[in-house]
């Protein structure tokens, strides 16, 4: 069977001039590196601010790296141009600012049954809810809370 690894390419492209949340992601990288460290990662940070740190965290947790400091405000071909060079027949663009609140068996578990088992083409994982943001109620009217 095949290594999710050599399956899966972590994806982000993002810029992020707040000191808070590159404190958030400088606490959030090393538990992600845990669940995703020896997968490839392909990663562009859009622009100069904080750019040493971001590149020196990323480096120092993803022995795979690929990292780009293009400054283009075309993000869209920033990312097609990005995905072009991944040859991993999956991607997961995620973003940098989600908090990690797994452990790799609980990723592997996820992920191998979806893509080895069940041969899904794609999955869209996000939390519509949040202890922190209000819920619309005009956006979101057919949801509830739990």
């Amino acid at each position: 069977m095949k290594e999710l690894k050599d399956t899966i390419t972590i994806f982000q492209n993002f810029a992020c001039t707040k000191k808070e949340r590159l404190d958030f992601v400088t606490e959030n990288v090393p538990k992600l590196a845990e669940v995703w460290g020896d997968y490839n990662h392909h990663i562009n940070y859009n622009h100069t601010q904080y750019f040493e740190e971001y590149h020196k965290l990323y480096k120092n947790n993803y022995p795979n790296l690929t990292m780009y400091n293009d400054l283009t405000k075309d993000w869209a071909l920033i990312a097609l141009s990005m995905l072009e060079e991944i040859d991993t027949p999956y991607i997961l663009n995620y973003a940098e600012d989600f908090e990690c609140n797994m452990t790799k068996e609980d990723w592997e578990n996820f992920a191998k049954e979806a893509i080895f088992e069940k041969e899904i083409k794609f999955v869209y994982i996000f939390r519509l809810l949040c202890n922190s943001v209000p819920m619309n109620k005009n956006i979101f009217f057919r949801y509830t809370t739990l």
